[in-house]
């Protein structure tokens, strides 16, 4: 009852600013808790798999350009359990699609894989039924996931029922073998059915080594092992028909756990995350329970120090000092509990709307115990540290000395929170600089000339006219014309009919020779039509364009500035490549501007485009006037229905194509933004309740001064300037951590802005005006107050 009761006096004391850091500590709690919810769920990846550390990920590089990708040839992992049988376990995944399966007269969308059988031993994925080896190999087979059998067929068994999915290859018809578990949240195998492997392949697969976009995973039984499997693997290629990629490729076994953490790496299955976000994130956690604890802690500090005098009353009543100690500890670790109850409350509505914004797939934060361990320590650890400071300097000097008229029983006083203080506002600084040049990043990435007129351009995919190749030609034709014929009116300036476009991926990267040198590079290859320059105003800068009527050039290619100087040619006059094969020859009859086909965290790669006829045509692309995209639009939609009947439309922007790319940045500054909101306004409680404190103390002697003439300025100018100078300290500290933070960030990108002094500047200002803003209410209220309120009793 006593613990109780001195907690509702320390409340009654306090007054509002006892609430006050109450709530700051709960908000700096429960946004420490929402980071560690969102660390914890993307380090938890893979985490169910048994004996998860022996699990490997293939992954190929490119040696003339050093790219990384998750996709190897398609014959790989078959002809790797062929000529090394003693490996444990060798899985092939195929890309997870959105097919579009059929059952009776409905149709779904449904994220389908290719697979062997062993990857449900492999990731421990349960079946209801079956031997989990064999239960792909038959052809047509199926595994679908409980919900997408419930979706498929309701309440009734799957099993043994039939379904139509339509596939690269054409219609194909699967039987459903047995039901997997619903694939965990945190695994980048989220695929919601399986097919059979070699049901979802052409019937020549086993040679076709071009073909790059196998996902492989392999099991070792020891770390020797896999160091012997990996060398093994790259004699494969020198002893098998594949001529078009032997001695480009070096191949690589990674962690099976290590692969989410590697963005750097193509051909992802799920969005990996940068390492360096994670840390970030982590430090941005730390400096806001830091932050909030410093404000709770120099509260309880200086409401100590005003309470000497009843300590000392305590002391002379019988009060022994571990009594008072074991008080003070009660009253702040009571204290932080509320807190915590409130942080709990804060994390649970906030939850969804954290979870949206981070791209969180897990539902409760609570249910993981990390949450709830983290939480505990929290209230341990600032309860303690803000309860040991008086319990410890407050209540060891005798009654006589905490009875006095001296203002701290400490040799400094205040000093200790001055510096806490300062800490605060140095931490608020760093994030406020850092949140400045993430924006100007940003902004930088979205404004910078990407070689092209990206604005005006729509494009729509093609790709789901058919199966059929020579389909698709011959409807995309029937579609380019029908659409030109009523262009004009609608807005529409010019079509093409392309590949690919920048912004959506290239999907051939061949090896090129220069045949003087015999050097070879890895380049772009993308098949386009004779209206691309004048569609995405991209110029030649030297030799010219496809003509539609020049039969002759069509054998021939264009490339771009980047491969010309990689070459090292000062003109392109009679020249010629070699594409796939020495052997090859190609003249290169023109020279496109540089465009960046991918997000500027990448340079421009080598690019050489060829006449459209050798490709396959994904995208018809518009140049339309803004004024009339809705009626282009229409057009198109309306188009396209006399074409493709009921089949899927797909129209995008390809500006929006392009800001969608930089997703994780602009999500990443608004993530850090908004924690920096919250530093910023837990710094400023905690400049509020020390210029509070600070005031108290202070009460006589603004009384005094004010008697002898000073004016009310004077006051504020005497209370603010100490202020001042602890906010300018801060920001010579963080100046620097913010400096080295935002350039070992702006490393990761191929172009990227200047760290400019003015944005420091900016920041520091920003920090000074709103601790001025903070202590000036308080110090305003001191200054205009009557001195004889101050002098009564004197």
């Amino acid at each position: 009852m006593n613990g109780i009761r001195s907690i509702k006096n320390s409340f009654k004391k306090e007054k509002g600013f006892g609430l006050l850091n109450i709530i700051g500590l709960s908000v700096g709690m429960a946004m420490s808790l929402l980071i560690i919810w969102y660390l914890q769920y993307q380090t938890s990846f893979e985490s169910d798999i048994p004996e998860v550390e022996k699990i490997y990920r293939l992954i190929s590089k490119d040696k003339n350009n050093g790219n990384l990708s998750f996709g190897n040839p398609l014959p790989m992992a078959q002809t790797i359990r062929e000529d090394y049988p003693g490996i444990s376990q060798i899985v092939a995944i195929s890309n997870t699609e959105s097919l579009s399966v059929t059952v009776g007269d409905s149709k779904y969308n449904i994220d389908a894989s290719a697979a062997s059988g062993d990857i449900f031993s492999l990731l421990n994925i349960r079946l209801e039924t079956g031997s989990a080896p064999e239960i792909l190999e038959e052809p047509g087979s199926a595994v679908v996931s409980r919900t997408c059998a419930q979706k498929l067929f309701g309440n009734d068994n799957p099993v043994g029922k039939s379904f139509q999915a339509d596939t690269y290859l054409g219609e194909r018809t699967f039987t459903v073998r047995t039901i997997m578990n619903d694939p965990p949240v945190n695994s980048e195998f989220r695929a919601a059915m399986y097919l059979s492997w070699e049901y979802m392949n052409p019937q020549d697969w086993r040679k076709n080594w071009w073909w790059f976009g196998t996902h492989i995973l392999v099991k070792a039984k020891t770390e020797a092992q896999k160091t012997d499997i990996e060398q093994k693997i790259n004699t494969i290629l020198a002893r098998h028909e594949a001529p078009y990629i032997n001695g480009r490729f070096d191949f690589q076994l990674i962690p099976l756990r290590e692969s989410h953490f590697r963005p750097e790496i193509e051909n992802k299955l799920v969005e990996a995350v940068s390492p360096q976000l994670l840390w970030v994130l982590a430090i941005v956690a730390g400096f806001i329970i830091l932050i909030a604890c410093i404000n709770f802690i120099n509260l309880a500090i200086g409401q100590s120090e005003r309470n000497t005098k009843e300590t000392g009353i305590c002391k002379v009543l019988g009060a022994s000092r571990s009594k008072l100690m074991l008080n003070f500890l009660f009253a702040t670790l009571s204290k932080s509990v509320l807190a915590a109850l409130l942080a709990g409350t804060l994390v649970f509505f906030l939850a969804p709307y954290f979870r949206e914004l981070a791209r969180i797939e897990a539902i409760n934060p609570f249910s993981s115990p990390v949450i709830w361990l983290v939480l505990t320590g929290m209230v341990v650890v600032s309860g303690l540290l803000s309860g040991l400071y008086p319990a410890i300097i407050v209540s060891r000097p005798k009654p006589v000395t905490l009875l006095s008229n001296r203002k701290s029983v400490t040799s400094h006083p205040g000093l200790f929170r001055k510096i806490l203080v300062t800490i605060q506002f140095s931490v608020a600084t760093a994030l406020i600089i850092s949140v400045l040049f993430i924006f100007r990043q940003i902004s930088f990435l979205k404004q910078h000339d990407l070689g092209f007129n990206k604005e005006g351009l729509i494009a729509l995919d093609v790709s789901s006219l058919s199966n059929d190749l020579e389909v698709i030609r011959r409807k995309a034709a029937v579609l380019e014309q029908e659409i030109s014929g009523e262009a004009i009116p609608n807005g529409i300036v010019s079509i093409g009919t392309e590949e690919s476009l920048p912004g959506t991926g290239y999907r051939n990267a061949p090896t090129v020779f220069d045949p003087g040198t015999g050097e070879a590079y890895t380049a772009i290859a993308v098949g386009i039509d004779e209206n691309y320059s004048d569609v995405l105003e991209l110029p030649a800068t030297e030799g010219r364009n496809f003509a539609k009527d020049r039969t002759s050039d069509h054998d021939g290619i264009l490339i771009n500035e980047t491969l010309k100087h990689k070459l090292g040619w000062t003109s392109i006059e009679n020249k010629q490549l070699a594409l796939e094969t020495k052997d090859s020859r190609v003249n290169v009859i023109g020279v496109f501007k540089d465009v960046n086909i991918n997000s500027l965290v990448q340079s421009i790669p080598p690019m050489v485009y060829c006449y459209k006829g050798y490709s396959y045509p994904q995208y018809m692309v518009f140049r339309i006037s803004p004024e009339k995209e809705g009626q282009a639009r229409s057009l198109i939609r309306h188009e396209w229905k006399k074409i493709a009947g009921d089949k899927p439309v797909t129209v995008f922007s390809v500006t929006d194509r392009f800001d969608s790319m930089y997703g994780n940045e602009e999500r990443l500054s608004k993530i850090i933004a908004a924690f920096c909101l919250i530093a910023v306004v837990l710094s400023c409680f905690g400049l509020l309740s020390h210029i509070a404190l600070s005031v108290t103390y202070r009460t006589k002697e603004i009384g005094i001064r004010k008697v002898n003439g000073a004016k009310i300025s004077e006051v504020m100018v005497i209370l603010n300037k100490d202020f001042v100078k602890w906010v300018a300290i801060a920001f010579i500290i963080a100046t620097p951590v913010a400096y080295y933070s935002m350039h070992k960030w702006l490393e990761n990108f191929a172009y990227k802005t200047t760290l400019s002094w003015w944005i420091f500047a900016l920041a520091g200002l920003l920090a000074l005006g709103i601790a001025l803003l903070t202590v000036s209410w308080q110090s305003w209220k001191a200054a205009t107050r009557n001195p004889v309120d101050a002098l009564r009793y004197e």
